[in-house]
């Protein structure tokens, strides 16, 4: 390629151009500068006014203690207030209602109690906007949170999930047998059914033999008993030493039947029904002598 020499005009003209250029960027510089400068004063001005027209909304309760029975949608009342900024937050309804209006965060926890499962929902000007379940195993914690945006006087709360007037739904039932015979069998001396196959709710002792009412309610119970020999062994469920039913059984199985109102820690238990201890003096065991009960409804 052949490259000619520029002329002396052609240089002064690139001489002038570059110059001109640099004054336009010496220019915008400026401009940039002022622009930034006007955009801080106005975010500034922006915040001072956000700042000085609304207080901050922050809120955090607890429950001081437990709630039951829950009855139908039942309003979770979390009494114990730990912050409450812009006193949005109602202690004694358990509703939250927003001072301004803007996006909000909320977040609710519920545990349940041994044997109970706890449904629950968060809701937001009537609707359904989360929804959680605390479950009886391990006694598991549930959680519901939502992002909303929120008017100024929406109101949130959370409420029982329910479907009937008992929240809970206590889960409460067991069953053991009598794996070893007892012999002698003593008056009046408890059956400790020692071989736990199911206990929800942890309400049977398989120490002592004795069931405890968590809740207060109507409990079904069934009790079998068979003697070893051919003596006739007679046995009777009580709740609190008052009896319920008796039940009698040779080499057959006698059978105890029994469906009762219990107050909450009443115990239930079965024990031999004699006033002789060579009455039917030995109860066999081995699987052949039962015990078992449940919760059917909660007060």
């Amino acid at each position: 390629m052949l490259l000619r020499k520029a002329s002396k005009d052609e240089i002064e003209l690139l001489r002038n151009q570059i110059q001109q250029l640099r004054q336009d960027l010496a220019a915008q510089k400026v401009i940039n500068s002022e622009l930034r400068t006007e955009l801080y004063h106005s975010q500034f001005r922006r915040a001072t006014n956000c700042s000085n027209s609304h207080r901050p909304v922050v809120f955090q309760a607890r429950l001081s203690s437990s709630i039951y029975p829950l009855g139908f949608n039942q309003i979770i009342t979390y009494d114990s207030t730990v912050t409450n900024e812009g006193n949005a937050y109602d202690a004694l309804t358990g509703i939250f209602e927003a001072t301004v209006g803007g996006l909000y965060q909320f977040m609710a926890t519920m545990w349940s109690e041994d044997g109970y499962n706890v449904d629950f929902q968060m809701m937001f000007n009537g609707a359904e906007v989360c929804a959680g379940r605390a479950t009886s195993t391990n006694q598991s914690m549930g959680i519901c949170s939502a992002i909303l945006q929120v008017p100024n006087g929406g109101r949130v709360f959370v409420r029982h999930k329910g479907t009937t007037g008992n929240i809970s739904n206590p889960v409460i039932a067991f069953s053991a047998y009598l794996s070893g015979s007892i012999t002698p069998v003593g008056i009046y001396e408890a059956f400790v059914y020692d071989h736990v196959t199911l206990n929800e709710g942890n309400a049977y002792n398989a120490h002592v033999g004795r069931f405890q009412a968590p809740v207060a309610g109507i409990y079904h119970f069934v009790a079998t008993a068979q003697s070893q020999t051919s003596d006739s062994l007679k046995f009777e469920l009580v709740r609190d030493r008052a009896l319920l039913c008796r039940g009698e059984g040779t080499q057959s199985t006698g059978t105890c039947v029994s469906t009762v109102h219990l107050n909450a820690n009443a115990d239930v238990w079965v024990r031999h029904y004699s006033q002789y201890s060579n009455n039917g003096n030995t109860v066999y065991g081995d699987g052949y002598a039962v015990f078992t009960g449940h919760l059917i409804h909660a007060d």
